[in-house]
């Protein structure tokens, strides 16, 4: 299979630049948890058990967008 040569440095190296480091990941967790302690200190606990349940699979989605409005290259 013919291809483009990529060194295992510079593969990681698009990755950081993509995803900001994961700056936009951590943005986005950072965001479920404290949603999910507002909602523990307003509400109940089992409630804020599902925020974080819901808000732990949107957290990918989430920073891809956060990198997307931030002009990652993707």
């Amino acid at each position: 299979m013919k291809g483009v040569s990529i060194s295992v440095s510079q593969a990681q190296l698009d990755m950081r630049q993509s995803y900001y480091s994961g700056g936009a990941g951590i943005l986005a967790s950072g965001l479920v948890w404290t949603a999910a302690a507002g909602i523990a200190i307003s509400g109940s606990a089992q409630k804020a058990v599902w925020a974080l349940l819901v808000g732990g699979m949107l957290i990918h989605p989430v920073s891809a967008l956060i990198c997307k409005m931030l002009g990652a290259r993707g």
